[in-house]
C-alpha cells in the first residue's frame, strides 16, 4: 500500500470519528457553543487535511 492512500485512510478515520461524536453531541444535548465550535474545528481539519494530501507530491532533483 502507499503510504500516501495509508495516511489518507487514517485521517478520514479521524475526522469521521470526530465528526461523528460531534454531531452526536449536538443532537443528544443539543446546539450549544461548543458544540457549534467542534464542527469549526472538524470542518478546519477536514479541509487542511484532505487539501493538503490532494496535492501531488513536489518532484525534487537529485
Amino acid at each position: 500500500m502507499n503510504p500516501r492512500t495509508a495516511i489518507t485512510a487514517v485521517a478520514l478515520v479521524f475526522v469521521c470519528a470526530m465528526a461523528f461524536a460531534t454531531v452526536y453531541v449536538l443532537l443528544t444535548e443539543g446546539p450549544d457553543v461548543l458544540s457549534l465550535i467542534g464542527l469549526v474545528v472538524v470542518a478546519l481539519l477536514a479541509f487542511g487535511i484532505f487539501g493538503a494530501l490532494s496535492e501531488p507530491p513536489d518532484r525534487r532533483r537529485r
